[in-house]
């Protein structure tokens, strides 16, 4: 089993796929992924990987960038 925790709309937009090719690599896998907005305790919830948007430095945690993205705020007057 791999338990992993993630944001909600990280969850939306991009693990439906990234599960499906992880299952379809290793299905002796079970893949749970719990979808929430909040930072989890890894230990303490028993998570094996937390993807995390802007995280704060932890040193006792090991991290690596895997995807940049950027947002852009737009509005028309009126």
């Amino acid at each position: 089993r791999l338990r992993v925790a993630s944001p909600v709309l990280f969850s939306q937009l991009a693990m439906g796929r990234i599960g499906a090719e992880f299952c379809a690599a290793y299905p002796e896998i079970t893949l749970e992924v719990v979808a929430e907005d909040r930072t989890v305790d890894l230990v303490e919830e028993q998570f094996d990987v937390a993807i995390r948007i802007n995280p704060s430095p932890d040193s006792s945690l090991v991290g690596r960038c895997f995807a940049k993205d950027r947002l852009v705020v737009v509005a028309a007057p009126g």
